[in-house]
């Protein structure tokens, strides 16, 4: 036995998340900056993982960390549109040079319901069959699609 000892990461999401296949597609909207209703037009991202909590995407676009602009997302999941809010809570940068983000969800508990009962489904079909694909989904790296 090593006397090496491997730190413990603490969890801090209080929902699973689900790693999807590949990438789904997102147009992401700004509807909020600090309490102030804004129309700044909207962009396409890419969502790599997504929980009842939040999501994780990747854009080329740098935003700011901060818990005072409301995000919306909009996409294909299992032949339903899905819409979400959230906040930005970390961020990072890609090998590609992209920045990945780390968003709350601020959604109601009936939206939230919703949203379980969706990806359940998709965890469920993402065991069963690799293959799956019934959304959004992009089959490019993020590299050619942001190019």
């Amino acid at each position: 036995m090593s006397d090496i000892k491997v730190p413990f990461k603490y969890e801090r999401r209080k929902f699973f998340r689900i790693k999807l296949p590949l990438p789904l597609e997102a147009i992401l909207e700004v509807l909020e900056i600090k309490g102030r209703k804004v129309n700044v037009g909207n962009t396409k991202v890419l969502v790599k993982n997504i929980g009842p909590g939040g999501l994780c995407f990747v854009s080329d676009i740098k935003f700011p960390v901060r818990n005072e602009m409301i995000l919306q997302f909009t996409f294909q999941l299992l032949e339903e549109e899905i819409k979400v809010r959230g906040n930005i809570v970390w961020s990072g940068k890609t090998k590609e040079d992209l920045y990945e983000y780390g968003v709350e969800f601020t959604i109601d508990e009936n939206e939230r319901v919703d949203l379980i009962r969706i990806l359940n489904q998709v965890q469920i079909k993402i065991k069963k069959n690799i293959l799956f694909s019934e959304g959004s989904f992009v089959s490019i790296s993020y590299n050619t699609y942001f190019n």
